[in-house]
C-alpha cells in the first residue's frame, strides 16, 4: 500500500502496520485513513451524463497507471505464466463450490476448462484483483480512492476490466460497464478479446460467492456491509444468472 501511495495511485495512506502477533491486539493489523465519498454507483445516481463519462475516463485512466505498476519491490503473488493464473482461479472457484455444496458443477468447471484463453493472450501487469464500484469511492465528483487491496497479485490485465463490468452490469447499470471498457480499450489499447472469459468465469465465482459472503459478515458482526449485501443480493443473482447462461449455453436450473 505505501509503494502504492508512493506511485500516487488514489489508495488510503497507511498510518500504522504490524505484520506479526508481538503487538498489543496479538493479532497482524493495518490502520488506514478513511477515504472521503461514497461508492461509485451511489455517486452516478447524482451526476449528468458528462460528469459520469468525466468521472469512468478518471477511473479508466487510474486503472491503467495502476496496471503500469512496477512490480519488482512489490510483495505480492507473482504469476509469470498465464496457465498458473487460471489454474489459481479455477481452484478457487472449486472451493467455492465445495463450501456452498453445489451441484452439477462439472458442466461449468468443464466450460471454463474448454474456453480457457492461451499462453500468448497474456496481458501480466499487477492488479488489484477486485476492481469494482463498490471498492471505488468517488468525492466531489471526482475519484477519491480505490479500496480493498488484500487479492492484488500479478496477473491478468483483461480481469480488472472484467470485474468492474461484469459487477456494474448485475448491478444495473449496464451502459456504465459499456463506457468504462472502452474508455480504458482508448487508452491503454489493450485487446479485449478475452473479456467475455473473464466475465464468466468471475460471475460464476460471484454467484457462488455472494451467499457465503453474506453469511460470513452476519457471523463476524459486520451488519451494515451485510445488510447492504442483501439488499443487492436478488438483482445481482439474477443478472448473474442471466450473463453466465447467455455466455455458456448452460443452464443453472438445478445447480444450487
Amino acid at each position: 500500500m505505501k509503494n502504492l501511495f508512493i506511485e500516487r495511485i488514489p489508495v488510503p495512506q497507511v498510518l500504522e502496520y504490524d505484520p506479526t502477533y508481538q503487538n498489543p491486539l496479538r493479532h497482524p493489523y493495518m490502520i488506514m485513513e478513511r477515504l472521503e465519498g461514497i461508492n461509485l454507483l451511489e455517486a452516478v445516481e447524482n451526476l449528468n451524463r458528462t460528469k459520469i463519462n468525466n468521472v469512468l475516463r478518471d477511473i479508466a485512466k487510474t486503472l491503467h497507471r495502476i496496471h503500469r505498476v512496477d512490480t519488482t519491490n512489490l510483495k505480492v503473488r507473482k504469476f509469470t505464466v498465464l496457465r498458473s493464473f487460471i489454474d489459481s482461479g479455477i481452484s478457487g472457484i472449486k472451493r467455492l463450490a465445495t463450501l456452498s455444496n453445489t451441484k452439477n458443477f462439472e458442466d461449468f468447471e468443464s466450460w471454463i476448462q474448454k474456453n480457457r484463453p492461451n499462453e500468448a493472450t497474456y496481458n501480466m501487469a499487477f492488479i488489484h484483483n477486485d476492481f469494482h464500484p463498490f471498492n471505488i469511492m468517488v468525492s466531489n465528483e471526482s475519484l477519491s480512492g480505490i479500496l480493498d487491496w488484500n487479492d492484488a497479485v500479478v496477473g491478468e490485465a483483461q480481469v480488472d476490466v472484467a470485474m468492474f463490468n461484469l459487477l456494474t452490469e448485475a448491478a444495473g447499470y449496464p451502459e456504465l460497464a459499456k463506457t468504462f471498457a472502452t474508455a480504458y480499450q482508448n487508452i491503454s489499447n489493450l485487446s479485449l478479446e478475452e473479456i467475455n472469459f473473464y466475465i464468466t468465469a468471475i460471475a460464476i465465482q460471484k454467484f457462488l460467492q455472494i451467499p457465503l459472503q453474506e453469511k460470513e459478515l452476519k457471523e463476524t458482526g459486520q451488519l451494515e456491509k451485510a445488510e447492504f449485501l442483501g439488499s443487492l443480493r436478488s438483482r445481482l443473482e439474477k443478472n448473474l444468472i442471466r450473463i453466465i447462461e447467455e455466455n455458456t449455453n448452460l443452464s443453472l436450473c438445478g445447480f444450487q
